[in-house]
């Protein structure tokens, strides 16, 4: 029997607690616009890649314990090793206090979890003329390691770009962030629907209304599937962060 689209909300709802854990309760008054670090620690972590494997050992082919999810938070221990393929794995406690060893592809030590609030050029270093041909699409989810002035460090999903975006074009809050990884994966969803129904169910059914990223998926929804924001929306979607 499928699950209905509010059900489907409610299960990642409860989901997302956990995924945002300890990091959202610690930066929910934090504004990046201020000029404000987030507030994390050097063993705070950040998985940025959805269903990433937690090991018994430092190994691909270590006994499997369980797996994270995207923009959940980890515990660093600071300890990391190679397997005999020169893969580096680093070590890492969950929530539930659980620990093992994660490829250290999909964790970002150091880091709280954030949002792109549209789409952004991705710059070398703080600086506006170090800018490259490469973009984070708006939704994309990302690790904020640090903030210099208007600038962000930001590393994305699956550790495929990593560079400097400007502040304005990143959300640091709980509900924004929070939607836009339920939104991430009901797009990403096999379904039935195409995109455009998608969008329509996730808009008519999130659990935050009042969000930002409702509002621009609205927008969205409205305009021409070829348009570039529902572009960057599909790019979000499928991880295409070129």
């Amino acid at each position: 029997m499928k699950m209905g689209f509010r059900t489907y909300w409610a299960v990642l709802l409860l989901a997302g607690v956990s995924v945002l854990g300890v990091a959202c309760h610690q930066k929910d008054s934090v504004t990046l616009a201020s000029g404000a670090a987030p507030a994390v620690d050097d063993k705070s972590g950040v998985c940025i890649y959805d269903g990433l494997a937690i090991r018994s050992t430092a190994a691909k082919t270590g006994k499997y314990v369980t797996s994270i999810m995207l923009g959940e938070s980890v515990k660093c221990s600071g300890e990391s090793n190679k397997d005999e393929t020169g893969r580096e794995f680093v070590k890492v406690e969950l929530s539930d206090g659980k620990s093992g060893w994660a490829s250290s592809f999909g964790i970002v030590p150091g880091a709280a979890i954030a949002a792109m609030s549209e789409d952004a050029v991705v710059y070398k270093r703080p600086d506006m003329l170090t800018a490259t041909n490469q973009k984070i699409p708006f939704m994309t989810i990302i690790a904020v390691t640090q903030t210099k002035d208007d600038w962000v460090e930001a590393t994305s999903e699956g550790k495929k770009l990593v560079g400097w975006v400007r502040k304005s074009s990143v959300a640091l809050g709980k509900e924004d962030v929070m939607v836009a990884i339920l939104a991430t994966k009901k797009l990403r969803e096999k379904d039935g629907l195409d995109h455009a129904q998608k969008i329509e169910a996730i808009v008519n059914n999130s659990p935050y209304p009042a969000s930002a990223f409702i509002k621009k998926l609205k927008d969205q929804a409205v305009e021409q599937p070829s348009s570039a924001a529902g572009d960057a929306v599909k790019a979000s979607a499928t991880g295409n962060n070129s």
